[in-house]
This record gives C-alpha cells, sequence and structure tokens, in this order.
C-alpha cells in the first residue's frame, strides 16, 4: 500500500523492550535500543498513531486471584457489515473481556473472558446471545486452564515464554491493587502521578504495589498487539482435537520452539488445544500446519481462522 510505514530493527526491538517491560521509562527502553531517550518516545508514538501496535496490555494470571478464563467463540448469520463492528465496540470498553476479529472462517468474533464469577460470566454470555440471538449462527465456549505467551518473537527473534497457569495458592489483593490492575490494563504506561491521583493514594505506594504485583505473578509481563499487514505477517488461530491426549505436551513443545508461535491455550471445550501464530503468506501457514500433522498423526482435526 502506497504511503505504509515500515518498520526497522530499531521499531522491532522496542516491541521487545515493551514485551520485556511495558512501564520502563524511555531512558531504560532507550538505552537498549541504542537511540536518544526522544527518538524513543518518537518510535513508540509513531507506531501507536499509525496502528501498527494496536494495544499494549499487561499479562495478568487471573488463576492466582482465583478468577477463571472462558472462551466464546461465535459465528453469526445474515451478517451485515457492520455487525462485527457493533458486538467489537459493545465489548471494547468492558472491564475483564478482550475481542478478536475473523477472517476467511466459519467463525467470527472470539470473545475472552475473565469473570469474577462463573455466575458473571453467564450473565454476560445470556444477555450478549439474547441480544445477538436472530444473527447468531453456532456458539463454542471453552475454558483456558493455561496459557503458554511467547510474544512477537518472529519479529525480534529472542526466546520468550510467559506461562499463566492454574494456582493451588490464591493471592489475596486489596481495592486499590484491583484498581491499579484496571488502570494499567488500560494503558500500561499510565504515570504514576495519575494512577496515585486516580485511586487516591500516594505514589510511593503505588510504586511499592506494582512492584509486588510483578513480584508474585499477579502482573506476570506484557504483550504487544500488532497491526500483521503492517510488520509483513498475517496472524492465524488454529485449534485442534487429538484422538490421544498424552501427545498434547509433546505438541506444546513443538510449538514452543517455532519462532512463529505467540501464544498457545490448553482448553476444555469440544477441541483440545489452540495456539495462535505468525505466517508471512498462505503458503507458509499450510506449510507450518502440514509439517505439524505429520510429525503428530494423533491430530484428528484442525480448524484454522485468520485474524483480522
Amino acid at each position: 500500500m502506497e504511503g505504509k510505514i515500515k518498520i526497522d530493527a530499531k521499531d522491532k526491538n522496542l516491541v521487545k523492550e515493551l514485551e520485556k517491560d511495558a512501564r520502563a521509562s524511555f531512558s531504560q527502553i532507550a538505552k537498549k535500543i541504542g537511540v536518544s531517550r526522544e527518538i524513543a518516545h518518537y518510535r513508540l508514538k509513531k507506531l501507536t498513531e499509525n496502528k501498527i501496535i494496536r494495544k499494549i496490555t499487561p499479562i495478568i494470571n487471573n488463576y492466582l486471584l482465583g478468577i477463571k478464563a472462558y472462551s466464546l467463540i461465535i459465528d453469526l448469520q445474515n451478517l451485515k457489515k457492520d455487525l462485527k463492528e457493533k458486538i467489537m465496540e459493545e465489548i471494547k470498553n468492558a472491564e475483564n473481556i478482550e475481542g478478536k476479529l475473523f477472517l476467511q472462517s466459519d467463525s467470527d468474533i472470539e470473545i475472552t473472558i475473565y469473570p469474577e464469577t462463573g455466575e458473571d460470566f453467564y450473565s454476560f454470555y445470556n444477555r450478549l446471545t439474547e441480544k445477538y440471538s436472530e444473527y447468531i449462527h453456532r456458539k463454542e465456549i471453552s475454558i483456558i486452564t493455561k496459557r503458554h505467551i511467547l510474544g512477537n518473537r518472529y519479529l525480534y527473534g529472542q526466546k520468550r515464554k510467559v506461562i499463566v497457569d492454574r494456582a493451588k495458592d490464591k493471592i489475596k489483593i486489596d481495592k486499590s491493587d484491583y484498581d491499579i490492575l484496571k488502570l494499567i490494563s488500560k494503558n500500561p504506561r499510565e504515570k504514576i502521578t495519575n494512577i496515585a491521583q486516580e485511586i487516591g493514594l500516594g505514589e510511593r505506594s503505588v510504586v511499592a504495589r506494582i512492584k509486588k504485583l510483578r513480584t508474585n505473578g499477579i502482573i506476570a509481563g506484557y504483550f504487544v498487539s500488532l497491526d500483521g499487514s503492517s510488520v509483513g505477517y498475517q496472524f492465524y488461530k488454529v485449534k485442534i482435537i487429538l484422538s490421544r491426549m498424552s501427545e498434547k505436551e509433546k505438541i506444546i513443545s513443538f510449538l514452543e520452539l517455532k519462532p512463529e508461535t505467540m501464544l498457545i491455550n490448553e482448553i476444555i471445550g469440544t477441541m483440545d488445544l489452540e495456539f495462535e501464530i505468525a505466517s508471512k503468506n498462505t503458503q507458509g501457514f499450510e506449510s507450518f500446519l502440514g509439517e505439524l500433522s505429520s510429525k503428530f498423526p494423533t491430530i484428528r482435526d484442525f480448524k484454522t481462522m485468520a485474524i483480522l
């Protein structure tokens, strides 16, 4: 596309540093990527304004807080172009909810929900499905039991893995900690002064609380959501059914070694495992699936979705 902004090695390293610590100062990031503080600030602003970086989110270990993760995939019928956008806009600013749109797939929308209780999930589910019942063709619900967040390694080439797993011991946090998590979920780089003012605490207290949330693993890391086409990739979600669950760990290990793998979710539902990968073209994606199915014949079926 004419006039399209291209990212260079400095931009890729900037993404890498943001995934390491999105709350690092511009001075710290600048030192790591070899530019001035002003240039680091300019580059992040440019990537954000041009929507190459869509969003930066903290990876919150919901399991440590006793919160489950649900995935709801919806197939729509009688589809109007603005309907998907309307649903996405509705959930965009909702707390503890994320959304994805799919292209070239039987599925249209995936909504990931982190409800405080099972009742909260079913309340959201019933409200959404009732409102759009005449357009919904099929629904698929899964419980996410473990997440392997590998990030944008295909872009910057460095190994990275954040595991978000079920915890035997829950960590209790107070309202101020929850308020901090809500604020940095909206903007991980929110200034300490703004957070302190918003929740009514001193700045030192806020700094100490964020540090503790990171140390105890509640904030497990950060993820940078990119516009695939802007960085020369198409992102895909793949769901698989296994004939033998004993092969699952081997498949996960295989996927973790592949730099194009961004995310692996262990799930309970109609499928057994799901993952997201980055590929430069359709041929590369098909080659990836061919290698996977050849190496693991216990994969009984695939469901693939191109992520918008």
